[in-house]
C-alpha cells in the first residue's frame, strides 16, 4: 500500500507536549510502522500552527 504524501494531524494543545512539537509526529510514524528516525533525515516537512 502506498504511503500518503500528506498527513494533517489536528490536535488540541492538550494532546501534545508544548516543549516537544515532534512528539505527535513520532507517535504517528510509530503507529504506522515507520521509524521515528525519519524525522532526522529531513524526509518530512512539519508545520505547527497553534490554535
Amino acid at each position: 500500500m502506498p504511503t500518503p504524501k500528506r498527513v494533517i494531524l489536528r490536535l488540541s494543545s492538550t494532546d501534545f507536549n508544548a516543549f516537544d512539537m515532534y512528539e505527535a509526529v513520532r507517535a504517528y510514524l510509530e503507529r504506522h510502522d515507520r521509524s521515528p528516525t525519519e524525522l532526522e533525515g529531513y524526509r518530512h516537512w512539519v508545520h505547527v500552527r497553534p490554535s
